[in-house]
């Protein structure tokens, strides 16, 4: 068992029982009682609480933290997910669509962001539109995909890009020898209505907005997907929440992107900028993620903050994102911090960032001191 000293609020723990039997939970409170240290507990698997437990019966386990901050405001019962009281109900599978069902993932709900995650669960409930605009790797898609897993949630996922057309959107007509003639085939959209699955368009902003337009009737007041070539009209149910997600376009730094049409910006009932986890957050994931040290997370973070800091004044040809950041984890984790940054992070950088970021990168013995790869 664990000292209690050790056990405090936030920590995952393996409680053992009188019986022997054993769960494990969050630790929601720590307090002293007839000289006794107790904790109050969550426990992961039904978000059930108990009160007033030993302490002395919990050891500390390295799980993810109920993969949230701000614990006091999420309430998981296996029937409903309530954040901050809005409370969400926990879908049945469906033998159709539970492939599309997110896998459990961390994600990290941070305090300081609060209100714009109980307006998202707002929008959600209120079956609404929803944009989530910031860096690459800041985690817009993955809040999507975390919050459908929570809720047992089908999700569609759309990768905007240049080459796609209305035929790949809503689908179109195809030729069937055996038929001896056309078939209609739904495309992405159709399919995701018809199953009441949530949709989520990843980089929305580079698709073509004449393409987009299609589905301007499902995103207003109509809620429908006029299927005119077939004479359809698909209407969209309550069950289906559509979530965009874009990188910044207006200062020209992402290849591809384009500002959303007026028509469709005012269609999207919620907008939400998303921004880098705060220094100790993305530590922690990059352990949990990566199973790396503490310390060399901590030097991984201190270099990304020193590139995120040239990237905004423009002196960084590339933002250092979470992504790139668990990749160099991952290479460090099995070949050593030095030897994972060169090819997961610096082999990105032109030589004008090198020289920008040579301090850092001379620490750790990657540049020589005129900023030369070694």
């Amino acid at each position: 068992m664990s000292e209690v000293s050790t056990i405090k609020k936030g920590d995952a723990v393996l409680y053992t029982m009188q019986d022997e039997s054993q769960f494990e939970a969050l630790v929601t409170g720590v307090s002293q009682f007839n000289g006794q240290e107790r904790v109050n507990l969550k426990l992961f698997t039904t978000g059930e609480t108990k009160n007033g437990m030993s302490a002395s019966r919990c050891t500390k386990i390295d799980k993810p933290v109920n993969d949230v901050y701000g614990i006091d405001q999420i309430e998981h019962t296996g029937q409903t997910f309530k954040f901050a009281g809005v409370e969400l109900p926990i879908r049945k599978d469906h033998p159709m669509t539970k492939h599309l069902i997110p896998a459990a993932r961390t994600y990290f709900v941070e305090e300081k962001r609060t209100e714009d995650y109980e307006d998202i669960f707002d929008s959600v409930d209120k079956h609404e539109n929803l944009l989530l605009v910031g860096e690459p790797g800041c985690g817009k898609s993955e809040f999507v995909l975390w919050l459908a897993n929570k809720l047992n949630v089908p999700v569609v996922q759309v990768q905007g890009d240049g080459e796609m057309s209305v035929v790949d959107m809503v689908g179109g007509f195809q030729f069937s020898e055996e038929k001896k003639g056309t078939y209609w085939v739904d495309g992405i959209i159709p399919f995701a209505l018809r199953h009441k699955c949530w949709i989520l368009f990843d980089e929305i902003n580079m698709t073509l907005p004449e393409v987009l337009s299609r589905l301007h009737s499902m995103m207003d007041d109509r809620r429908h997907l006029d299927l005119k070539e077939i004479n359809e009209i698909l209407h969209r149910t309550d069950d289906t929440v559509i979530f965009g997600t874009m990188n910044p376009s207006d200062d020209g730094r992402h290849v591809g992107t384009k500002p959303l049409s007026p028509a469709l910006w005012s269609r999207f009932n919620l907008i939400v900028n998303f921004e880098f986890l705060e220094a100790e957050n993305e530590k922690k994931l990059l352990v949990e993620r990566t199973g790396i040290t503490d310390k060399d997370a901590g030097e991984m973070i201190k270099f990304a903050t020193e590139a995120r800091k040239g990237f905004r004044n423009n002196e960084v040809s590339e933002v250092v994102d979470t992504r790139m950041l668990l990749a160099w984890g991952r290479k460090t984790k099995k070949f050593g911090i030095k030897r994972g940054l060169k090819n997961t992070i610096l082999s990105r950088l032109d030589s004008e960032s090198i020289n920008v970021l040579r301090g850092v990168l001379i620490a750790y013995g990657v540049v020589e001191a005129e900023g030369k790869h070694k």
